[in-house]
């Protein structure tokens, strides 16, 4: 019922009570396949667990649930499982901005999976090698300007959490631009304009994902609309059908059906029991088609042997009486 109601409050309500049963393993499935977003979000903001935040965190097709999910997270173990095995690059950086720990931190430099969180733990890690030596680095910057440059840097590593990829891409423009005017001022450490770059790269690379994962669910809705719409032909035509003849359609169109690829389990019932109920009414009416035929049949007969002899009609005046019987 969750992955496969219609109505998204019904999806949510049997994924609660999923959820009240202990069945984490199916509640971080639908999180992360469903596609319905209003459920994905939902069953997110239900869930407490912090591995299957986590999990939902490192595998959720699009990058809102993972943000949301990684948004849920206290565990620093799961923060640092997610900035080390996420292979995107949205989740692995944000995960990694987390980290205060230069243990943490060197492991993501380490062992990360996304090259980019590796590149910006390194990127962090001279960062903090540079702050251990405070005199050398006032002489080359004033404190004030080592706040702007921080500010700076500090609100372009948020943006890689920025789930529309056009603002995102706007506001990246717009740091850049702010950063390249504060350059033009001063001396900037080099530390610093690492870290400033290595965030830009991870915001792009972040958008590039996300532009994709858009075309990609693009891509899907309209493969969806047309499978839809190749089976909710059939079950109208089904519907429609009428006439001796009917009976080799409606098995031309079961085998049509049937060949047809898989469904997505989100609707893949209702245009199941939209199907089933259309061959069933076809059958129905059939029937009604068959006896009616039958009654025609006798009402001939019938003139026959009263001595009332008549050609048969190809259509008995009486038939649409007999039938609506």
């Amino acid at each position: 019922i969750a992955a496969e109601a219609d109505n998204p409050a019904q999806a949510i309500g049997a994924a609660r009570q999923l959820l009240s049963l202990g069945r984490t393993k199916e509640i971080v499935l639908l999180a992360r396949e469903s596609s319905n977003a209003e459920v994905r979000a939902a069953i997110v903001d239900t869930l407490d667990d912090q591995r299957s935040l986590g999990s939902i965190s490192r595998h959720a097709l699009d990058g809102v649930s993972r943000l949301r999910a990684l948004g849920r997270l206290t565990d620093l173990e799961e923060l640092l499982g997610v900035a080390v095995k996420a292979e995107h690059t949205d989740v692995a950086v944000a995960a990694l901005e987390r980290l205060t720990d230069p243990a943490a931190i060197t492991a993501v430099s380490q062992r990360a999976r996304n090259k980019v969180a590796s590149r910006r733990a390194r990127a962090r890690l001279r960062l903090l090698e540079e702050a251990a030596l405070p005199a050398a680095a006032e002489v080359r910057m004033r404190a004030e300007d080592r706040q702007r440059a921080t500010e700076l840097l500090h609100r372009a590593e948020a943006l890689v959490a920025v789930a529309d990829p056009e603002d995102a891409r706007g506001a990246l423009a717009a740091t850049r631009l702010a950063w390249a005017e504060f350059q033009a001022d001063v001396e900037v450490d080099a530390a610093l304009v690492e870290q400033f770059e290595s965030a830009s790269e991870a915001v792009r690379e972040a958008i590039a994902q996300r532009d994709q994962e858009r075309a990609a669910e693009l891509e899907r809705a309209k493969a969806v609309a047309r499978e839809q719409a190749d089976r909710v032909a059939i079950c109208e035509e089904i519907l429609s059908l009428s006439g001796a003849d009917s009976a080799d359609r409606i098995a031309e169109l079961k085998v049509r059906w049937d060949t047809l690829p898989p469904m997505p389990s989100e609707y893949a019932a209702s245009l199941t029991r939209r199907f089933q109920d259309a061959c069933r009414q076809f059958g129905d009416r059939e029937r009604r088609r068959l006896l009616a035929d039958a009654a025609v049949g006798e009402l001939y007969a019938l003139q026959s042997r009263t001595g009332h002899h008549r050609r048969r009609p190809d259509v008995h005046p009486d038939a649409g009486a007999a039938h609506r019987a």
